[in-house]
């Protein structure tokens, strides 16, 4: 009956109109396949072809105009496109009666979810976290915040919704891996013929491009972020069933975020294969957690630690840029607004969130990882924000300075 009414349906042209422009990204076509979902057509500067995206809306949307609702992203696996959770999977059938916005987008044959190297399209990463989002909740009824925003993927969208929860935990609230590649490491070997495009380079070469994308060795930056991890155990060795191998990822992150004592649902289904209609079962069952994960959003980190690989990164209002142009871990650890850590290869700058009261000075206390202590002074910017410069590694201490003598 659905594949007759797609048939049956006329292609209409619908919501913004062609052309539009946010985010970077241009809509050249937008095309009703039923009275829930439509597929879009975007150009972006990330990508080198024209590409598809899926969005399901509420029913009762229509009947609203006004209402906004929360969002999930949902990142298709290997071989398949932006079709593939509802023509082969059951998203539609699912979300049915939900106050919900499905959003589907293309990630590639073996995209990844990442940015190819040395500034190379596919920028897949850069079109879904800096483009597609903002973009989606500029046109359609989302609620436009973390507490209402969530991401889920299968196979190698399971690993895409892990690694972007991890690298940008301050945009998801919830993040659930259907049979997904959670740890490259495991088992031993099975990197380079399960990742078969090599998007970071040689597995046999550093390796810390990938480790830099793997949502096991960025485990850390996900407390905070409400997880769940579906995984079977694989049909007892069948040649071309990998679940055996991917139950092995799957079950290393979640012992790994159990050993960091970050929360997480984890479902060892026992005996089943890399198959649509366990990955079907397995967005059935997480539903119901998602929506009351939107309901009863989790209250902010008092403190809060991330580390990433490149020379530039922002999270949660904190940019991080180091002297040195080359991958190495860096991380900010234990951030308050009195106090954090960083790590980090070179001289580093730092910019703050805009926490801080304007234009107002603050004394700064490094305290470096060879003992030695510097003190200054940092004026605010108008925004609220502190730029504080360090040699290295170090203890950052803030404190409000005292006023200047003879002022208030």
């Amino acid at each position: 009956m659905r594949k007759l009414l797609l048939l049956m349906v006329l292609a209409l042209v619908a919501g913004p109109a062609a052309g539009a422009r946010a985010s970077g990204l241009e809509l050249v076509s937008s095309t009703a396949l039923d009275d829930r979902l439509t597929e879009l057509t975007f150009t972006s500067p990330s990508l080198a072809d024209p590409v598809k995206v899926r969005v399901l809306l509420p029913r009762a949307a229509a009947a609203d105009p006004s209402a906004r609702y929360p969002s999930l992203y949902l990142l298709h696996g290997s071989d398949a496109d932006a079709s593939n959770w509802t023509d082969q999977l059951d998203a539609e059938e699912l979300t049915e009666g939900m106050g919900l916005v499905v959003v589907m987008p293309d990630g590639g044959s073996e995209g990844w979810y990442t940015n190819w190297p040395k500034g190379a399209k596919p920028r897949w990463e850069d079109f879904h976290v800096k483009e597609l989002i903002p973009w989606i909740d500029a046109h359609e009824p989302v609620l436009a915040a973390r507490s209402q925003r969530a991401i889920a993927g299968l196979s190698m969208g399971g690993f895409g919704a892990m690694s972007y929860a991890a690298r940008h935990p301050d945009l998801f609230a919830a993040a659930a891996s259907f049979s997904g590649a959670d740890d490259l490491g495991v088992p031993k070997g099975a990197a380079p013929s399960l990742v078969g495009a090599e998007p970071w380079g040689s597995w046999d070469g550093p390796q810390i491009a990938w480790r830099g994308h793997n949502p096991y060795d960025l485990a850390a930056n996900l407390r905070g972020v409400a997880l769940s991890i579906y995984t079977g155990e694989g049909e007892g060795g069948g040649g071309e069933d990998i679940e055996p191998v991917i139950f092995q990822e799957s079950a290393s992150l979640a012992a790994r975020l159990r050993a960091l004592g970050i929360p997480r649902t984890y479902v060892d289904y026992g005996r089943g294969g890399h198959d649509p209609e366990l990955w079907s079962r397995d967005l059935k069952q997480t539903l119901p957690w998602l929506s009351a994960t939107f309901a009863h959003p989790a209250t902010a980190l008092a403190k809060w630690s991330f580390r990433a690989t490149e020379r530039t990164w922002t999270v949660r209002g904190y940019t991080v840029r180091a002297a040195r142009d080359r991958l190495s871990w860096r991380s900010l650890t234990d951030v308050t607004a009195r106090s954090l850590r960083v790590s980090t290869d070179s001289a580093t700058t730092i910019r703050t969130s805009t926490r801080y009261a304007h234009r107002t000075r603050y004394r700064v206390t490094l305290r470096l990882k060879s003992g030695a202590t510097r003190r200054s002074t940092v004026r605010s910017a108008g925004d609220g924000s502190l730029t504080i410069a360090v040699p290295g590694s170090a203890r950052i201490g803030i404190t409000r300075a005292a006023p200047a003598s003879g002022k208030s």
